[in-house]
């Protein structure tokens, strides 16, 4: 006597467990994060990925889904990239199972456009094939970013 006696953390509890970093969106084609410190029912990290876990971020709209990594210290990261400017549903799931993260389903994933990319913006209208000094003619430029997501406000000069 005294005993010592270690008390790990059970399997991880997905309706517990943390989610940490991106969850609003960003631009199109940019790399994005969403941490997860994943937690057994009684709260306590599980800092050694044991039992094995997989999280899954899935969206709505035709994005594709993403799988975590684990990182250590009971963190898993997944990384995904939308290239359709849009709003999104994002799911995450548990071990391929239709067991939510806590705060899952995140409703308002927005992606943005991407910066302009000339070779995918259209110009039509008289104006792009010529006319006659004093006169005015019409010109429309469709600017779109390099992913063909019409920009319709906040252009660069």
């Amino acid at each position: 006597m005294p005993f010592r006696i270690t008390v790990e953390a059970g399997a991880i509890d997905a309706t517990k467990s943390d989610i940490l970093g991106n969850t609003n969106g960003g631009v199109a084609g940019q790399p994005l994060n969403i941490t997860i410190l994943g937690k057994d029912a009684f709260n306590n990290v599980n800092p050694n990925n044991n039992p094995p876990a997989t999280f899954t971020a899935s969206f709505n709209n035709g994005g594709a889904s993403a799988s975590s990594s684990f990182v250590g210290n009971g963190t898993y990261l997944i990384q995904y990239m939308l290239t359709t400017a849009r709003t999104y549903t994002m799911t995450v799931t548990y071990n391929g199972t239709a067991q939510q993260v806590k705060g899952s389903p995140f409703n308002a994933v927005t992606i943005t456009p991407a910066l302009p990319e000339p070779s995918a913006s259209v110009a039509s209208g008289t104006g792009i094939v010529g006319g006659t000094a004093g006169k005015s003619l019409t010109t429309v430029v469709l600017v779109r970013d390099r992913f063909q997501n019409n920009i319709t406000s906040n252009l660069p000069a």
